[in-house]
């Protein structure tokens, strides 16, 4: 049967388009396969070959019928199980996306989270930071994270900061920063370095939580033992140490003696004719003048040398790396200044003072006994003078 020059023409234009739809379906189904998220290992294939030709994977399930139809049927059968397959990848990927949102959303709940490019500067603030740094997030945001330092830290605690985070590693630690307010705040802090794709560093966050509540009462329990010790080892009228602590300083003095060979000297004294004074003006007057006498005195003594109540109007200091002659000066210095000034409500007071070198042989006890001679000495001939302690 012959065919007619139309039927010829109107079969042509049938392949034509048929050919361009299917032309159009491979475009798409090649489109939509680079699109997908799952790994594509044809990307590194012979780019002149067909992506719906290479060969199947779990990735590619809709592949693992081969080879695949190229009729106009086949295509589009093709291309609904590919298109399956992105609807799907896409709800996993938003299911992945909206656990990120929740689990950033529970962070912000918790911590004070910022991030910063490599210089300092803040991208980011959550609603934390804004509310415990006193800033706005417009105030934040381009600004220097500098903007909170409290400058309760040395510079080198912020340079061996940086030195972490630049080299790559994560930060953590205690920072007391400061509120626009000027108040300052404690956060416990995490610094985590992020890389691009490229694994160059590009950007810093930093997690921290308020510690604020716990550094308060951690000084305040220090101030608190800070106290204890220090009632437990001062003379509670006087608040010069007391004779217990006078004794740890001993034993740790003479042991430095005999390891480095240091002079080591005592100075006792004590108040003359105390008793007449209490007697005279009472107690409370008698104690005065212990305060007084404290208080004139410490200003004169060397941040090293100990000064004590040894016991009622008896005081003694310990003058280390003071030889004999040096501690005898130094207890002339302060019989002056006993005389020197009338105390209040009594007039002039004076003291009589023994003054010992320790020798490497002796005792704590014996050194002791010497210098207690030396001021009965010192009173025996006639009081306010300074005796220097023998040594047999």
């Amino acid at each position: 049967m012959a065919i007619s020059t139309g039927e010829q023409g109107d079969g042509r234009k049938m392949d034509h388009e048929r050919q361009t739809a299917v032309s159009a379906l491979l475009q798409i189904i090649a489109r939509l396969s680079s699109t997908l998220p799952a790994d594509r290992p044809w990307q590194a294939e012979n780019p002149a070959e067909r992506p719906w030709q290479a060969e199947p994977s779990d990735d590619r399930p809709w592949q693992k019928e081969a080879p695949v139809d190229q009729t106009l049927t086949g295509l589009t059968s093709h291309l609904a199980r590919l298109i399956e397959h992105y609807l799907r990848k896409q709800a996993e990927q938003w299911a992945w996306c909206q656990d990120l949102v929740n689990q950033k959303a529970a962070l912000d709940q918790h911590a004070i989270v910022s991030m910063t490019d490599l210089d300092g500067n803040i991208t980011y603030a959550n609603d934390l930071f804004c509310a415990i740094s006193g800033f706005s997030r417009e105030e934040l945001l381009g600004a220097n994270h500098r903007i909170i330092k409290s400058n309760h830290h040395p510079n080198s605690f912020y340079a061996e900061l940086w030195s972490t985070i630049t080299a790559g590693r994560v930060w953590r630690g205690e920072v007391r920063n400061c509120r626009k307010n000027g108040e300052h705040y404690w956060v416990n802090s995490t610094i985590v370095p992020l890389k691009d794709a490229r694994g160059h560093l590009s950007q810093f966050i930093s997690i921290r939580t308020d510690i604020t509540e716990r550094k308060r009462a951690e000084e305040a329990l220090e101030a608190a033992n800070a106290k204890l010790r220090r009632l437990a080892t001062t003379d509670r009228l006087t608040g010069a140490w007391n004779r217990r602590h006078f004794e740890d300083q001993v034993t740790l003095e003479i042991e430095r003696v005999q390891r480095y060979g240091k002079p080591l000297t005592l100075i006792l004294f004590d108040i003359d004719h105390f008793k007449a004074i209490n007697d005279r003006f009472g107690h409370l007057v008698g104690d005065q003048v212990l305060m007084e006498l404290v208080r004139r005195l410490s200003p004169n003594l060397r941040a090293l040398d100990v000064l004590a109540r040894w016991g009622g109007e008896e005081f003694a200091v310990l003058a280390p790396h003071c030889p004999l002659d040096g501690g005898r000066q130094l207890a002339e210095k302060l019989r002056a200044l006993v005389a020197a000034e009338p105390f209040t409500d009594v007039g002039q007071v004076t003291a009589s003072f023994g003054v010992a070198e320790l020798h490497p042989e002796e005792s704590f006890d014996d050194w002791l006994k010497r210098v207690d001679d030396a001021l009965y000495a010192a009173k025996a001939a006639g009081r306010d003078r300074v005796c220097l302690a023998d040594w047999a």
